[in-house]
């Protein structure tokens, strides 16, 4: 397959392109670009679509789905069913969805779905992610695999977390108004359904800032660590779990020979040791209590390695003290630690690392469920507390629904067992042992013959056989020789779905700059299972942003 040039004929040089007005006559291929036009404007569909960002079709060009939006930080998804495949004139709006697209991630950029029309995915900054679909095709009955609420009503910096044991009480600090707020999960361990209730606590009579907050497994005691007096304070609260009735105790612990800069408390469920994390020291700070959950009986013990985040933000520990967590805000990382002594922070060695870049913001707060299959963040930019299965209880790595990697564009082979992704610079193949489960996705290898500073999407034949790639407004180069901005290359790989055997052809470009207006990128290129159409979205921003179908004939 051939896409031929598009170009200005008096620059030929070594790039051997014709003005658009010369295509019929000129083009060398084995496929001519004979029509190209503007099918449908997305800027024209009002509120439905208000400039089309990135798209993709269902297997038989009867759906097309559209992230639309003023910016890609606030799309949402579109649906529009075609009377006709593959016919964009004949596209008509059907329904749009949030789908907490903007809510998580500071940018998306491409979307897929899989041929059963199960499931929808995003390629975003940092993070690929996946809605489900409970009748196939059709967006209004998708659910995101994100389980997420918001917090910021209450406070504009939503910090430290803690939930009950039994999943039905949740309390985060706030530290913009500095208080505790309480809320209820109407299904336990659901954040989804959690309400406000009305009721918050103020510590700030002992500390005016604080920090870090930690309850009693059976709701009767709460502690609050604060770094203006750099102390630990214990309240009682006369109705377990009622966050209102908590009163000082006139109990408390120093811990400014440790940490000038606490920022979260653990205790182990015995009551018997205290752990601290802050950012002056960049460690573990271990106590033991004299008298179970009596703070003042508190004694420092020893200290961990130094954890190498410059602004550690949360501490959490498993339940038998053999893995510890740390919430890096400096590095956008969750750090796993195994204990070789249980509780002893002297034994942590680091083990794995789970990479948060895509919350596109500041991290504050983690918590676990009680058996290790749900891992709870929340960060104070975007306000929102996210929810995370575990396909392995307490390990980091095992995600469920999401794939760390930023993807500029992403495709699968039919059957969901080979995924490759366009990030920054290069296309890369992950191999799934489980089809379109993200999870469970393995790094092969990336395409050496291909680089590009602004990698803009991808799509491959049903055979494996060809990919077609977009450049954007900086180009790159592929199998030696220059690409220029806003192009698509079409390469082939001679081994089927193998990128080590990925070639292209520098007559196998579709060159866009300058042309249809004032075209300075384009996206998501497609080519119909046929071979007869190609897709491709220019400009891709608010106002400009338009979908262009080309037909392809045989010469």
């Amino acid at each position: 397959m051939r896409l031929g040039f598009i170009g200005n004929k008096d620059s030929k040089g070594t790039s051997g392109v014709y003005r658009p007005e010369e295509i019929i006559d000129k083009l060398d291929a084995e496929y001519k670009v004979t029509n190209y036009n503007y099918d449908i404007d997305f800027n024209s569909l009002g509120s439905s679509s208000p400039a089309a960002l990135a798209f993709c079709f269902s297997k038989d060009g009867t759906n097309l789905y559209v992230l639309a939006g003023a910016t890609r930080t606030t799309a949402r998804v579109c649906q529009y069913v075609l009377s006709t495949p593959f016919k964009l004139s004949t596209a008509g709006y059907q329904v749009g969805r949030d789908l907490i697209v903007g809510a998580l991630h500071t940018t998306i950029y491409s979307v897929y779905i899989n041929p059963s029309g199960t499931r929808l995915f995003f390629g975003a900054s940092g993070a690929i992610y996946s809605v489900t679909f409970s009748t196939p095709y059709n967006l209004a009955t998708a659910r995101t695999d994100v389980k997420a609420f918001y917090l910021g009503t209450q406070d504009s910096t939503p910090s430290r977390l803690y939930i009950s044991p039994d999943g039905v009480k949740l309390y985060c600090l706030g530290t913009t108004t500095f208080l505790i707020f309480q809320y209820t999960l109407a299904t336990a361990w659901d954040i989804s359904t959690a309400s406000y209730d009305n009721k918050f606590f103020s510590p700030t009579t002992q500390d005016t800032s604080p920090q870090g907050l930690f309850f009693k497994p059976d709701g009767t005691i709460l502690y609050v660590v604060g770094i203006t007096t750099d102390t630990v304070y214990q309240y009682n609260l006369s109705t377990p779990w009622d966050v209102s009735t908590a009163v000082y105790a006139s109990k408390s612990k120093s811990i400014s020979a440790q940490e000038a800069n606490a920022r979260a408390i653990f205790i182990t469920p015995d009551g018997l040791k205290l752990y601290l994390i802050g950012v002056t020291g960049d460690d573990i700070n271990e106590y033991t209590f004299g008298t179970a959950w009596d703070i003042s009986t508190a004694s420092y013990v020893r200290v961990s390695a130094n954890l190498t985040d410059t602004t550690p933000a949360s501490l959490f520990f498993n339940n038998d003290g053999s893995i510890a967590y740390v919430l890096g805000d400096g590095s956008d990382l969750l750090r796993q630690f195994t204990l070789s002594t249980p509780w002893d922070v002297s034994t942590l060695a680091l083990e794995k690392s789970l990479d948060l870049g895509w919350w596109g913001g500041t991290l504050t707060g983690m918590f676990f469920n009680t058996n290790g299959t749900s891992l709870f963040l929340v960060g104070s930019t975007n306000d929102v507390l996210i929810q995370l299965d575990l396909e392995t209880p307490w390990q980091v790595d095992s995600v469920k629904g999401y794939l760390w990697n930023t993807a500029r564009g992403l495709t699968f082979n039919d059957s969901g067992t080979i995924l490759y992704l366009i990030g920054n610079a290069y296309v890369q193949r992950y191999n799934l042992a489980t089809p379109f489960e993200l999870h469970t996705a393995t790094y092969v290898n990336q395409a050496s013959q291909l680089s590009t500073s602004t990698g803009q999407g991808l799509s491959i034949n049903d055979n494996g056989t060809k990919m077609l790639v977009a450049f954007g407004s900086g180009g790159g180069w592929a199998s030696g020789f220059t690409v220029g901005q806003c192009s698509v290359l079409l390469g082939t790989m001679t081994s089927p779905y193998a990128l080590e055997t990925l070639n292209f052809d520098p007559k196998e470009i579709l060159s866009l700059y300058g042309q249809l207006g004032t075209v300075a990128q384009c996206y998501s290129p497609y080519i119909s299972p046929d071979g007869s159409m190609l897709f491709v979205l220019t400009n891709g921003s608010a106002g400009t942003g338009r979908i262009n179908r080309y037909s392809l004939k045989f010469s």
